[in-house]
């Protein structure tokens, strides 16, 4: 079998197990580095797993998939569709909900790179990073602390990007242990909702969360890039 026809079934399977809420597959594919969050054509549209799961609802793969830290929860479907709005519409609870955005703003914001060259956002209100403006470093992939490291507040730190520390507010308040975890002095009249650290409302104060799965890429294996489901 050709590596594109693995490549097909492979998606098709983990298809299949998103829309059963079959967790077992996406642990083999990882250790396999089969890519989760490809898309493929899903009844006439091309959809990734994350955006099938959301759609069924089923709560036990999308805490596996965020966990993985390998799924782009605002990515958008061939018919401009993102997973957060599936899993609004498949009634997923609201708690599972907030993780998914949640999860996207610590593991996303001023991180990547805008994709409109002509955004009008400006840089406070646009969550994606703009030319000339300091970029985070992925806790995905840089283990820092929260706390700040006094060498980059003085102006020039040693360790660049291996610093186990927080370099500026913007790592600190986007940490994974810190995002959300305090309430915005400015409440529910603050005009950055979107984008600001801090809780606005009680319920946005969610348990700290830390993806479980090892963040780094999987090591390269001798096994066949084929998935059976077992």
């Amino acid at each position: 079998m050709s590596t594109t026809k693995n490549n097909e079934q492979n998606i098709r399977i983990l298809l299949e197990a998103a829309k059963s809420n079959h967790v077992k597959p996406f642990p083999i594919a990882l250790k396999r580095d089969i890519n989760i969050d490809e898309s493929y054509d899903w009844e006439g549209v091309h959809r990734t797993p994350f955006m099938v799961v959301c759609m069924y609802g089923g709560e036990n793969v999308i805490r596996l998939l965020l966990d993985t830290n390998k799924v782009f929860v605002v990515f958008k479907s061939s018919d401009g569709k993102t997973p957060l709005e599936f899993a609004r519409e498949s009634r997923i609870p609201d708690d599972l909900i907030k993780l998914c955005g949640r999860h996207w703003k610590i593991y996303n914001f001023k991180i990547k790179s805008c994709p409109n060259r002509s955004c009008l956002k400006g840089r406070s209100s646009c969550p994606y990073l703009h030319i000339n403006e300091p970029a985070r470093r992925d806790p995905a992939f840089v283990h820092y602390s929260p706390s700040l490291c006094k060498n980059f507040t003085k102006g020039h730190c040693r360790e660049a990007l291996k610093c186990t520390l927080a370099h500026g507010w913007m790592e600190r308040n986007y940490h994974p242990d810190v995002f959300r975890m305090q309430r915005c002095f400015r409440g529910e009249r603050c005009n950055r909702i979107d984008t600001c650290p801090h809780a606005h409302y009680v319920e946005e104060k969610l348990p700290r969360y830390r993806p479980a799965a090892v963040l780094t890429k999987p090591p390269q294996t001798q096994q066949s890039p084929w998935l059976p489901i077992q």
